[in-house]
């Protein structure tokens, strides 16, 4: 799910429970809400899971491509690189979400 799913959803919701008249349509439109803020914030409990341990993940593979132990030719440098410059990207764009 993304955030653009999860607004989507709000907009279905909003949409759904137009012209709500009586009591037991605005307790429906309130359930169908209190559903959406669930779904979002399980999202963001992920989002801030995955931000939490990409920077370990990415200083173990940067370690592991440096080990002279274990010297890595240079086509895995550069597709390392490019993996590491994409989830870097990703990150970025993740964390320009959560700030909207």
């Amino acid at each position: 799910m993304t955030d653009d799913d999860l607004k989507a959803e709000l907009e279905s919701v909003n949409s759904k429970h137009q012209g709500r008249r009586t009591t037991r349509e605005d307790i429906a439109y309130l359930t169908d809400l209190l559903k959406c803020a669930n779904k979002k914030l399980i999202w963001e409990k992920q989002l801030a899971s995955v931000q939490k341990r990409t920077p370990v993940i990415l200083e173990t593979v940067s370690r592991l491509m440096n080990d002279p132990q274990i010297p890595a030719d240079e086509q895995l440098r550069t597709e390392m690189l490019r993996s590491l410059q994409a989830i870097q990207a990703t990150m970025e764009r993740l964390q320009s979400v959560k700030s909207d």
